[in-house]
């Protein structure tokens, strides 16, 4: 690759001292020369070598493509202009499962369930569960990511998820305005909240500066310039803030991830596994400023031009029909990626301590550099839960294979044959309405084709000897025979029938009772369970690393918000309220597909636990089992946020003394609850009754006082 000797490269910015650096370089020390060559070359070789190993599988992405899209080759026999039409078949099978895909996921209520596994996590799993419910629902906004992740679980039939904290900063700079008049106080809070930043003070009569500091203990600077006139106080704000600091679920491109291909279908259990990723300067800065790259492999690498790094021309052939189907060139001038570098992520087992045992490590190779590291880590520093962030599902699994088969590939063979039957009959309809017909060289009429419209004469010398009209045997009963047998494979192969795409039955006696139609239906619920449970699992696994990562990295002082319950405000004041083992499973069944089946199983629920008053006599029922009840009638009968009907269940919440105090400050209300410490409760509200503060609230303390009378 040959450097651009124009090229002016601004220095790298690298990070600011920090004490741990001391343990960091203990524990991840720079390898010599001859370990980064050896390294590197074998993440390059192994990476290389997977491409080469799946350059069919590769070709057959963009085969897989054309038939979903319904591209047809052109076709010109057996005449120029027949039929090439397409039965989109694998369009219609991967439309029709993709909701029941993403309803499975998301259907339930909650989302996701937490069980402990051990009894000491008892009092944690109804926090743990209700924030995940609020993190996957509200913070990630997992809904449109299920839903692509469901496409390419059908089509290219294997989807990869990668799970990681990301934690992302920016410079905020802007100008707010202000009334003439206006306190300090009164914009510093409009401008930072109730929280003002550390130092700060000022520096003349217009300029303020301080910092913010991360729960980590990083500093954020923090600038404020005024600027005075007669109507308006113009405040310049630049700060450095953080923008995102939460779990990130990527869907990876199945051409961007790579794998041996024999060795098993576990991602956990593999030799290794690597990623292509693409990395700005602007990124490759970043990584040198956090300290994760070496700054002199990054400034060698900032001194070539960018490439297209280890991509196959196979996966060229894949973005050429989705650039096609989309109607934009497939090498467009505004391609961002041209300017971006190829990095490959790779997670290996590698001695890196020269102990003689491989330990797990994720390291990044350039091609560009392929003599060094750009730089390496420890998957237990990096993961505390110690698993690769990969999670791949698949909708047909071969055992043994990373690569499954995909929609179009299992229902291929029906697809060719019926849009070839398809095609025969039209083009036999076409030749039964246009026939086509001989005459006699030598007549007077001159030579070439003649068309007949109605109203036209023809000057023959002999109609009934000069003139035939060709008649081919034939009738189109053949066609529509084939085709519905061949729809019928289709059900059966994959499924769908036509209760399972709402549509009445055409063999007779298929629903003659409503037992028979309830029937047929659980048997069509049952047909996707082993599909479906691959993509359950799949996200169940995703949920699984994101409460693990909240463990490791989750920030105090978290606040989210659940209807229904009171407080609705909760806040995690550390990490370790939600730490534990839990068993996470979706509330979602295969059932929850069919709306009238879900009707029926809610009122049987709720008509059965109404029905006999000794449940609620003998406690076996109370009022959260019939809130939710209710809360599943109302939501399959349509109703998207039952809890805005609900009152909310807040008598049968146990706070703490502390907690009360917080609920009366923010100005609601909380009654005494019989499941409390009664006498810890009144001794903790009397010493709070001593409290300065709270004297100076005589609201507050009335507040208080209620629940000890």
């Amino acid at each position: 690759m040959p450097t651009n000797p124009d090229l002016e490269l601004l220095p790298l910015e690298e990070p600011a001292e920090q004490p741990v650096d001391v343990l960091v370089e203990d524990l991840l020390p720079v390898p010599d020369e001859d370990t980064q060559k050896e390294l590197a070359a074998a993440v390059l070789d192994d990476h290389q070598a997977a491409i080469d190993d799946r350059t069919d599988w590769e070709a057959n992405l963009a085969a897989w493509e054309d038939q979903y899209l319904g591209v047809l080759p052109e076709k010109s026999d057996p005449w120029l202009g027949c039929a090439n039409f397409n039965v989109p078949l694998t369009m219609l099978g991967v439309e029709t499962m993709k909701p029941r895909l993403v309803e499975a996921v998301l259907s339930g209520d909650p989302i996701i369930w937490a069980k402990p596994t051990a009894g000491v996590d008892q009092d944690r799993a109804d926090l743990v569960q209700m924030f995940l419910n609020w993190q996957i629902a509200a913070e990630i906004d997992i809904a449109p990511i299920v839903e692509e992740s469901a496409h390419l679980f059908l089509t290219p039939g294997i989807v990869i998820a990668k799970t990681s904290w990301r934690r992302e900063t920016r410079r905020q700079k802007a100008i707010r305005r202000f009334p003439a008049g206006t306190s300090l106080d009164a914009i510093f809070k409009a401008l930072f909240g109730d929280e003002l930043p550390e130092e700060w003070d000022a520096e003349g009569d217009r300029v303020w500066t301080g910092f913010f500091r991360d729960p980590g203990g990083a500093k954020r600077d923090v600038r404020v310039r005024f600027q005075f006139d007669d109507a308006e106080i113009h405040v310049l704000l630049d700060r450095e803030m953080v923008a995102f600091d939460c779990p990130r679920v990527d869907l990876i491109p199945a051409e961007d991830f790579c794998a041996p291909f024999m060795g098993g279908s576990d991602v956990q259990r593999l030799p290794w596994c690597s990623q292509t990723l693409r990395y700005t300067e602007e990124d490759l800065r970043r990584k040198v400023k956090d300290g994760r790259f070496y700054k002199d492999a990054v400034d060698t690498l900032l001194g070539d031009l960018p490439t297209e790094g280890l991509d196959s021309l196979n996966a060229f052939e894949l973005k050429a029909t989705q650039a096609a189907s989309e109607g934009v060139s497939a090498d467009p001038s505004t391609n961002v990626r041209a300017d971006e570098y190829v990095v490959i992520e790779s997670y290996r087992l590698w001695d890196m301590d020269d102990d003689g045992f491989e330990e797990e490590v994720v390291v990044w190779v350039a091609q560009q550099t392929p003599d060094r590291i750009l730089g390496w880590d420890y998957l237990d520093n990096v993961l505390a839960h110690g698993r690769r962030p990969y999670r791949v599902a698949r909708y047909l699994k071969l055992p043994g294979r990373v690569y499954g088969l995909s929609f179009p590939e299992v229902v291929r063979d029906l697809q060719d044959e019926i849009n070839t039957i398809h095609n025969q009959r039209v083009d036999s309809g076409t030749i039964q309405n246009t026939p086509a017909g001989v005459f006699r060289a030598s007549m007077t009429t001159p030579g070439g084709t003649m068309r007949i419209s109605p109203g036209t004469w023809l000057p023959v010398d002999n109609p009934q000897t000069d003139v035939r009209e060709l008649k081919w045997p034939g009738t189109p009963v053949w066609g529509q025979n084939e085709e519905a047998l061949l729809y019928q494979m289709f059900e059966r192969l994959t499924g769908l029938s036509d209760l399972t795409l709402g549509r009445q039955p055409n063999r007779v006696g298929a629903t003659r009772t409503a037992a028979g139609t309830a029937a047929l239906l659980s048997e069509a619920g049952l047909r996707f369970k082993t599909a479906m449970s691959a993509f359950q699992r799949f996200w169940v696994e995703i949920i699984e690393d994101i409460h693990a990562l909240d463990q490791q990295y989750l920030p105090p002082g978290k606040e989210f918000r659940v209807t229904g319950r009171l407080p609705e405000l909760i806040r995690i004041e550390d990490r370790e309220e939600i730490a534990g083992k839990f068993r996470l499973r979706l509330s979602a069944t295969t059932e929850s597909m069919n709306k009238q089946v879900l009707r029926e199983d809610a009122t049987v629920k709720l008509n059965t636990a109404l029905q006999s008053p000794i449940p609620f006599m003998t406690g076996l029922i109370g009022k959260k089992g019939l809130a939710y009840l209710y809360r599943q009638f109302y939501r399959a009968y349509g109703e998207m946020d039952p809890e805005m009907v609900l009152e909310p269940m807040g008598d049968l919440i146990v706070h703490t003394p502390e907690q009360e105090l917080e609920i009366w400050n923010a100005g609601g209300e909380v009654k005494p609850s019989m499941a409390e410490d009664i006498p810890g409760h009144i001794d903790a509200h009397m010493t709070q009754l001593q409290d300065p503060t709270v004297r100076g609230r005589p609201d507050l303390a009335v507040k208080i006082q209620k629940p000890l009378q």
